[in-house]
């Protein structure tokens, strides 16, 4: 399919040369791109995949409804998958037939795909009076969860998380949890705990509860308690860089095992002791922890007797003081995972080495045994999704914040004017598997083209404005009626423009010398302004050898059938001499230049080097339709023929949703080398602390 270019704008208050000082106003612009084939990778872990590694729901092309020349909705965008419409266990109102056909068909992509069990299935061997008490509290139904770590923001592959594990709730009328796995009190914030919530609310999803694994602090340590007394776990005085030491002596020895802990069979009494010393805080950080006694001659090193409580003294978001030992996530997930009886932990392939450790914790403690099953996470070509990465574009000024337009992160999406329905739908097409694939951005820039076609009203806007003086007008100003949206059927209403004796058109509207095939403006010719007059081009002014302004004759009475329809721009007030609004556009492409910006397991690279310097540019003065002014923040448009646009938080930025160019590809309708050096944006540190509240 036929490549688009993207432009993103952004309103400004900058003054201009006018009669009158320009409206202010702010906005943000949006233009995505058609998609392209999903390439699959093979599997980097070397194993073969899984036979039923097909994807489910493959990206599908469509048209593209921002060509120049004019707006065209026929295609019928994809339906995407509305997660506002989950509902609780306890609601018993029954789905549309439509629905819940759909959903049964996706409840049986995904089991096939993931080979996902029946949740009355005691697929893990679950002792009967276990396994009869897990049904009582679950009456038999689905539970999933989604258990974020609040120490950063989610970004799109999350979204992906949350679209399975809710989904795949919602499809079986079961139970998902909101989980907060906040074990490490040092990296975790409430800001990233309030910002995970708005998130998950953004995109439509509805937790049956709101759960933190600190809520079960006390339970935790009360196994902890029990696996000392089983002679299943010690107190531990190594140091983590003797312990880090040990792990690297066993990969580098022949038998591949590290040595046992001195302190690996002390008495359990003494065990016992210094754990309920560690709690009171004898001692200092790091100087001693909780290890599990699994089992070193295993292969696997997430066996490796791994550490289930360390000191911290920090405060916790969410638990407070109380507390200053702190359960690892090794330790902790798996209980949570009993404890609120999930039959189906769902997690990406990175977790498979540790479904043994998993297992193993489980069964010492002889409680509920949760199957966890993997899938491939989520990849996009020219990002990066590592949050440890994420956080230092941030810490360094790489970016301007979390939400950043150029980010991955939910936040980053949202402001860049992706709707949540489309991000779901991309969600939904690329499906589950086990097979590792990297997918194309194309993808889910189409399913955003797609939500926004039908969604967003038009507007007028000129990015590179030319004065066209009319001379035959009689001055004043007078009012034309243009669609609010193209298709009757949606019933969207109509808007007044105003139009007089000076209008500005788009430089690219307009040649010096006509050609065959060429519709648009040049001397001696007739268009039409879209919803307005015919007008034709008489005399041409020159200056420094540039166009600087065009005269021209309209012709109100005619009803000619032109080729040539063009996006126009009027001054207003009482006596046509107010200048239109002014705006300033951003064009964002991808942060990077690299397809694969850490390289791979062979090859791996500094993502850094990767980074694309001209990442964002802007350009100044654009002028736009004087409605814009009654638009709200966060409210979407589509400018004819140039693309989707979000008015911004930001009171001076307008930020586009725009394609996410492929390396070496033409970045937009604006050359960087026709912007003057002022107008061009590179990454700077931001100029104040960005709040997400």
């Amino acid at each position: 399919l036929k490549e688009r270019r993207g432009v993103t704008l952004q309103f400004s208050n900058r003054s201009m040369a006018t009669t009158e000082a320009p409206t202010e106003v702010k906005l943000e612009n949006t233009t995505t791109a058609t998609p392209t084939s999903t390439e699959q990778t093979p599997n980097e872990s070397g194993k073969e995949a899984s036979t039923n590694t097909a994807n489910v729901g493959k990206a599908k092309g469509g048209k593209d409804n921002n060509k120049k020349g004019g707006d065209k909705t026929n295609q019928k965008p994809k339906t995407p998958n509305n997660n506002n419409n989950n509902k609780n266990n306890n609601n018993n109102q029954k789905k549309p037939a439509a629905t819940a056909a759909g959903d049964k068909d996706k409840k049986e992509e995904v089991s096939q795909s993931l080979k996902l069990h029946e949740a009355s299935v005691n697929v893990k061997n679950n002792p009967k009076e276990i396994w009869d008490k897990h049904i009582e509290e679950t009456g038999g139904r689905v539970v999933t969860r989604f258990p974020p770590e609040p120490n950063g923001y989610l970004h799109i592959g999350h979204a992906k998380a949350m679209n399975i594990n809710f989904g795949h709730a919602r499809r079986n009328d079961g139970w998902c949890y909101l989980r907060f796995d906040d074990t490490n009190p040092e990296k975790e914030s409430q800001e990233f705990i309030d910002t995970i919530m708005d998130s998950v609310k953004w995109l439509g999803h509805t937790p049956y509860k709101i759960t933190h694994a600190s809520d079960y602090f006390q339970q935790l340590y009360d196994y902890a308690v029990l696996l000392i007394k089983k002679d299943k776990a010690f107190v531990c005085h190594q140091t983590p860089d003797q312990i880090k030491a040990d792990r690297k002596i066993a990969k580098t020895t022949q038998n591949g095992r590290p040595p046992p802990s001195p302190w690996r069979n002390r008495p359990i009494e003494e065990s016992l002791k210094e754990f309920e010393d560690m709690r009171r805080g004898k001692f200092a950080e790091g100087a001693v922890t909780l290890r599990m006694k699994q089992d070193l001659q295993n292969p696997n090193p997430c066996m490796w007797d791994h550490v289930a409580y360390r000191i911290r003294y920090a405060p916790h978001p969410h638990a407070g003081d109380k507390w200053c030992i702190y359960p690892t996530y090794d330790y902790t997930h798996c209980i949570c995972d009993s404890i609120e009886n999930i039959t189906h932990s769902l997690c990406s392939l990175e977790f498979e080495v540790r479904r043994e450790s998993y297992d193993w914790l489980l069964n010492a403690l002889d409680i509920y045994r949760s199957p966890q099953l993997e899938y491939s996470r989520l990849n996009l070509y020219r990002t990066v999704l590592s949050k440890r990465k994420l956080i230092q574009m941030v810490t360094t000024g790489i970016v301007d914040g979390w939400d950043d337009p150029r980010m991955p992160t939910i936040v980053g999406f949202r402001r860049r004017g992706y709707p949540p329905e489309a991000i779901n739908d991309f969600c939904e097409r690329i499906g589950v598997t086990r097979a590792a694939n990297f997918q194309d951005p194309k993808v889910l820039e189409e399913c955003v083209r797609q939500n926004l076609d039908k969604n967003a009203d038009r507007k007028l806007a000129v990015l590179r404005p030319l004065k066209v003086t009319i001379t035959n007008y009689k001055g004043g100003v007078e009012y034309v009626e243009a669609k609010n949206h193209p298709l009757d059927a949606l019933n969207r209403g109509t808007r007044k423009l105003p139009f007089s004796g000076t209008v500005w058109i788009d430089r690219n509207d307009f040649r010096l010398e006509d050609s065959k095939g060429y519709f648009r403006l040049a001397p001696n010719k007739e268009v039409r302004l879209k919803y307005a007059y015919v007008i034709k081009c008489t005399d041409v002014v020159m200056e420094n050898g540039e166009v600087k302004e065009l005269k021209a004759t309209y012709h109100p009475e005619s009803q000619a059938k032109l080729k040539g329809v063009i996006n126009w721009v009027a001054n207003g007030g009482k006596d046509g001499e107010q200048a239109p609004v002014v705006a300033e556009v951003r064009e964002y492409s991808s942060l990077f230049v690299d397809e694969r910006p850490e390289g791979d397991k062979l090859n791996p690279k500094n993502f850094l080097d990767g980074l694309d310097p001209n990442s964002v540019n802007k350009v100044f003065p654009v002028y736009v339709e004087e409605t814009v002014k009654d638009m709200k923040v966060g409210e979407r448009v589509q400018f004819e023929r140039e693309g989707f646009y979000i008015l911004d938080r930001d009171s001076a930025s307008i930020y586009a949703l725009t394609h996410i160019f492929q390396k070496n590809s033409e970045r937009s309708m604006f050359p960087r080398s026709e912007l003057p050096q002022s107008k061009r944006c590179t990454p700077t540190k931001p100029k104040r602390p960005l709040h997400f509240h």
